[in-house]
């Protein structure tokens, strides 16, 4: 398995786990638009909260029990993973610089703390 393979496996079993947590506080799995701006945090105006997380459960986490939120930032980590997925020679294209002077191997550094965060799993040590 490559760190790339390992980062989209992973990255679809944290967005499977946010959509099930919604689906389990209450709301519909698909209430989360897949584009919803950042500024929308989930409070209303008048103080209600949208019902994505509970409130107890938003008041407890949050930030983190934001689940919109939780989806952009797996969105923002498959887009850092597709930048950092394009080869050439063994090479990683985005930390490679003005056309490839100075090659960063593949897989670079962003891809590695990327995977980091998964160093739990088991998959984890068997990534070159």
């Amino acid at each position: 398995m490559t760190i790339v393979e390992f980062l989209q496996a992973r990255l679809d079993e944290d967005e499977a786990i946010v959509r099930a947590a919604i689906a389990d506080d209450g709301g519909p799995e698909d209430a989360v638009p897949e584009d919803i701006a950042p500024k929308d945090s989930g409070w209303l105006t008048d103080g209600t909260f949208l019902p994505r997380f509970s409130k107890p459960l938003a008041e407890k986490f949050g930030r983190f029990a934001d689940s919109r939120r939780l989806l952009r930032e797996i969105s923002a980590k498959r887009a850092v993973v597709e930048l950092h997925s394009s080869h050439w020679s063994g090479a990683c294209w985005s930390c490679s610089g003005d056309h490839g002077a100075d090659p960063t191997p593949a897989p670079c550094d962003t891809l590695r703390a990327l995977a980091a965060v998964y160093a739990d799993h088991s998959d984890f040590q068997h990534l070159a």
